[in-house]
């Protein structure tokens, strides 16, 4: 159940975590 902000939320926190790898990972459908 994620929603556009949640996904937005999980973007803004890979990048301060570094993680962008793992953000583009769960964003692909």
């Amino acid at each position: 159940m994620s929603t556009a902000g949640d996904k937005n939320e999980l973007l803004g926190l890979g990048r301060m975590w570094g993680l962008s790898e793992l953000v583009n990972v769960a964003v692909l459908p």
